[in-house]
């Protein structure tokens, strides 16, 4: 037996990654950093959400896309791809002012300009997947800025004499300035015209002195997150994917049980639909019930049904990803399943959409109706997305979904929801004025929907308190600022100017 060998040979140290070094771009962008950190308070935070929203989103592209303008991603197909929905919701800021649709868009806004920064990131020739995106979108806005968040200070500190001398400069502005005011008040105490010009220049900025204070702390709370958002985009390695993914196999149930657990549900939704054909169908018909009111036969199972859906679409994705495949495919008998729980979700999904149809023929539209609405036929042509994706297995269901949902939120925006809400009930109420409009309605909506609540005006019935209700609305017009306003509040502002 041969004696032991002991491994005498020194550790292998893994390389370190090389601290990047400091650019003269990188100090310049520190600075511009606080400038949009500024922007950002002046314009959306204590600004608006009209406006404000792409002229901030303008200065903030232009000034990133300078800075990164030597990786090779900036000008690529998909970088600029992504780049239309964020144009298109920025438009939608300018010219219409739907507050709940304002929400959903700073939340898209911050979707997909990530989406835009991770195509500049990533290899063009990379392929894309659906948990990839998931992950990057959180790699890109918050794992790598906090990671880089020392790298602003690091910029402007090491950056020669430059960074130096402006951090010297600052700080001894902020020392020295008890002295300066307090010869400012001497001065100003034994001249009459030096104390008039300190007097006009306090009155100037003393009643706006504590916004440009708060403005300048926020402006330096967001600017080293937004300096090194982008930082690491230009600095760090670049994403590395391969189709194998993040190496996670799900798939352990056997086909048996997923498709037995199938059957159980897909024989559950038969004898439901096979019960109630005549019920639920009958808005399909254009018929309501008998012993139905039209709200409460809209009302009945309206939630329910759209709950159901979201269950079958979760059973869907689990019974996929959980069962096994043969020779990496999922058997013909679990797609014949998965196609015939799909159809009852879609037949599911239409009973709702009848219903809906039937309650806004009769009552009108709403606000809430309409973006119902439109999430029903968001859930329906996702169901139809599946239910292709399991008769062709090479269609791209990802990639399709995708993209027809980001196009319905779009379309959403653009087709000026408050507009078409006000001019359905007024031209309801015109056909039937026995029947009445309800005009406290209007006040829900937002100014896009102005040049048709003024076509009331001149109603014998309700012209008085449509003029009421412009002029209530002209006085909210009047005190928005330029950052909130959006072309809808101008022009109804115009408008309602005109009326005396």
């Amino acid at each position: 037996m041969e004696p032991y060998q002991y491994n005498t040979a020194p550790p292998v140290n893994t390389p370190q990654k090389e601290e990047p070094k400091i650019e003269k771009r990188d100090f310049i962008f520190a600075i511009l950093s606080f400038v949009v950190g500024y922007l950002l308070c002046e314009f959306i935070l204590f600004g608006g959400f009209g406006f404000g929203v792409p002229a901030f989103f303008i200065v903030f592209y232009t000034v990133a896309l300078l800075y990164l303008r030597h990786k090779k991603g900036v000008f690529n197909k998909r970088n600029l791809i992504s780049l239309i929905p964020v144009a298109v919701i920025l438009i939608c800021f300018a010219l219409f002012d739907n507050e709940v649709l304002r929400g959903f868009n700073l939340l898209a806004l911050w979707l997909f300009a990530a989406l835009s920064f991770i195509a500049i990131a990533v290899d063009e020739n990379s392929p894309l997947f659906f948990s990839d995106t998931a992950f990057d979108i959180l790699k890109t806005t918050f794992f790598l800025p906090f990671h880089n968040l020392d790298k602003g200070v690091r910029a402007l500190g090491k950056r020669g004499t430059k960074g130096t001398n402006l951090l010297k400069i600052l700080l001894t502005l902020v020392i020295i300035s008890p002295a300066v005011l307090i010869i400012i008040l001497l001065l100003a105490s034994s001249d009459a015209g030096f104390s008039r010009l300190a007097n006009n220049v306090w009155s100037l900025f003393s009643s706006k002195i504590w916004e440009y204070v708060t403005k300048i702390i926020f402006a330096l709370l967001f600017a080293f997150p937004l300096f090194s958002f982008i930082y690491s985009l230009k600095n760090d390695a670049p994403y590395s994917r391969s189709k194998e993914g993040y190496g996670l196999n799900l798939a352990v149930l056997d086909t048996v049980i997923t498709i037995s657990a199938l059957a159980v549900f897909c024989s559950i939704y038969l004898l439901y639909i096979a019960m109630q054909a005549g019920y639920l169908f009958s808005a399909l018909a254009g018929k309501l019930p008998e012993g139905f009111t039209y709200a409460g036969y809209a009302r009945r199972g309206f939630f329910e049904l759209v709950a159901v859906a979201f269950i079958n679409f979760i059973i869907i994705l689990f019974a996929s990803a959980l069962s096994k495949r043969r020779e990496g495919k999922l058997t013909s008998i679990f797609r014949i399943a998965v196609s015939v729980l799909t159809v009852f979700t879609l037949l599911l999904i239409v009973t709702a959409i009848s219903k809906m149809l039937m309650y806004v023929g009769y009552y009108g539209l709403t606000p809430l109706r309409v973006y119902t609405s439109w999430f029903l036929i968001m859930l329906a042509f996702v169901a139809v997305c599946i239910l292709i994706k399991f008769i062709y297995p090479r269609f791209n269901f990802h990639r399709c979904a995708a993209v027809g949902v980001i196009t319905l939120y779009l379309c959403l925006n653009l087709c000026n929801t408050d507009a078409i809400i006000a001019s359905f009930n007024i031209a309801k109420y015109k056909q039937n004025p026995e029947k009445g409009i309800d005009i406290t309605l209007f006040d829900q909506l937002s100014n896009s929907a102005v040049p048709q609540i003024l076509t009331l005006r001149n109603d014998t019935q309700y012209g008085y308190e449509i003029d009421k209700m412009l002029i209530t609305r002209k006085k909210g017009l009047d005190r928005l600022n330029w950052q909130n306003m959006s072309l809808a509040g101008i022009l109804a502002k115009q408008s309602i100017e005109k009326i005396k």
